[in-house]
């Protein structure tokens, strides 16, 4: 299966730009999509502490209920994904780059 992935990428280069092209986009938006989850939820938090309460973390789901929050990663291992989405982005657009220049597609 996988000779069949690699002759189907140096046969068609331009998909392996445009694939990595893709999941740059995606890894990307996750990453920012976690950041800003991670700034409303602690923006929340400190409102909530400078109100005379006890600083608590707050839930993603509680700071935006009318989002669907699931895909947003809000742990380290969530940025992990994304960013290994991003990375793997980043090689295969590089690998598709390279066999159009070796193949003249």
């Amino acid at each position: 299966m996988l000779e069949r992935l690699t002759d189907y990428f140096t046969a068609k280069p331009k998909l392996l730009v445009t694939l990595g092209a893709g999941l740059v986009r995606a890894g990307g938006f996750l990453v920012v999509a976690g950041f800003v989850g991670r700034v409303a939820t602690t923006g929340v938090s400190a409102v909530k502490g400078l109100g005379g309460g006890v600083q608590a973390e707050v839930a993603l789901s509680d700071v935006l209920p009318g989002y669907l929050s699931v895909w947003m990663p809000e742990s380290a291992l969530g940025f992990a994904v994304a960013m290994l989405l991003l990375i793997a982005g980043l090689i295969a657009a590089r690998t598709g780059r390279v066999y159009e220049r070796y193949l003249g597609n």
